[in-house]
């Protein structure tokens, strides 16, 4: 828990270095958010999580957001509430693509849960930008790949399995 924090404070030392570097603008903050809801055969789950983010250029933007997570897992009758902070790093290379790194930090509890835990998770996604109005549309899937697991129990908030997500990012910068 210890090392994700570290990571945290220097994430944000690095993008205050950025921001203080390319004299802040508040046109280029970007608000952007997910609400997810899914149902499969083993679990269903339920997401919100919205964020701020600041362009640094055309290409690279980073941020930080707040999200809550429920999943509740069918045939074991178990579900799972998680709260966490995260940071992300999206890039832009090419028009209309965008990648995607977003280290999260999670407290979890739950029914039939032992006791509450720290679960750290690293999503790792890829998609398509789509413009639409004074935003864009973010079509992307990601993966976690730290896939916390303890006594054989996978305690990522994502499971083992792709997530889809489409997000509306409002963008204010006049680029």
């Amino acid at each position: 828990m210890r090392a994700f924090f570290t990571t945290i404070v220097m994430l944000i030392m690095l993008a205050s270095t950025a921001v203080a570097q390319f004299n802040f603008d508040p046109s280029r903050l970007v608000y952007s958010g997910t609400i997810n809801f899914a149902i499969t055969n083993n679990f269903a789950t339920a997401t919100i999580s919205p964020q701020v983010g600041y362009a640094l250029n055309d290409i690279f933007t980073i941020g930080s957001g707040i999200n809550y997570n429920y999943r509740r897992q069918m045939n074991a009758n178990t579900s799972m509430h998680y709260l966490g902070l995260n940071a992300f790093g999206r890039a832009t290379p090419i028009r209309h693509v965008a990648l995607q790194v977003q280290p999260e930090g999670h407290y979890m509890w739950g029914r039939n849960i032992a006791r509450t835990r720290f679960i750290p998770s690293v999503l790792v996604g890829a998609g398509i930008v789509i413009p639409s109005g004074i935003g864009t549309i973010h079509a992307m899937v990601f993966y976690d790949i730290v896939q916390y697991t303890r006594g054989g129990v996978n305690y990522s908030p994502y499971g083992n399995e792709v997530v889809y997500s489409i997000t509306y990012v409002l963008n204010f910068a006049t680029r």
